[in-house]
């Protein structure tokens, strides 16, 4: 019992400890430069089914100049991680909503406005299970 009363006033003090000390501003330590960057790096994935329409939208980051770009599996295709398919194409789990895995990149080039499809992708490797995916962007739209 006393080993307990001593953690509780142990973590009791270090969160009381936390009010006092000064807050830092993230914001303040990014220079324009990295703001610019990481808005570059956010692109906008569009869903295709097999007549290549768009089914819906995602996001992704481009995690390098080469056009690869990390996004969740269920933004290429099934996971079975939230339930059965719905939609409506008949997936089982680790299939990709388009039959070649490609979709529609879209980057934010102006956080004033909407991202504009620029770029067909290619799904190229993933985990349904864990719910990651690499895509590689292969050619202009």
């Amino acid at each position: 019992m006393q080993r307990i009363r001593w953690w509780i006033i142990a973590v009791t003090l270090v969160l009381l400890g936390g009010l006092f000390l000064p807050a830092s501003d993230a914001r303040a330590e990014l220079s324009k430069d990295a703001k610019k960057r990481a808005q570059l790096a956010t692109v906008q994935l569009l869903l295709l089914d097999p007549a290549e329409d768009v089914i819906g939208s995602c996001t992704g980051t481009m995690i390098d100049t080469a056009g690869y770009i990390l996004t969740n599996f269920h933004c290429v295709g099934h996971t079975d991680l939230y339930g059965e398919d719905d939609s409506g194409l008949g997936l089982k789990n680790g299939d990709t909503f388009h039959p070649d895995g490609l979709l529609i990149v879209a980057p934010t080039k102006d956080a004033r406005q909407a991202p504009v499809p620029t770029y067909v992708a290619q799904f190229l490797v993933g985990d349904p299970s864990l719910d990651i995916a690499v895509v590689k962007i292969i050619s202009m739209l």
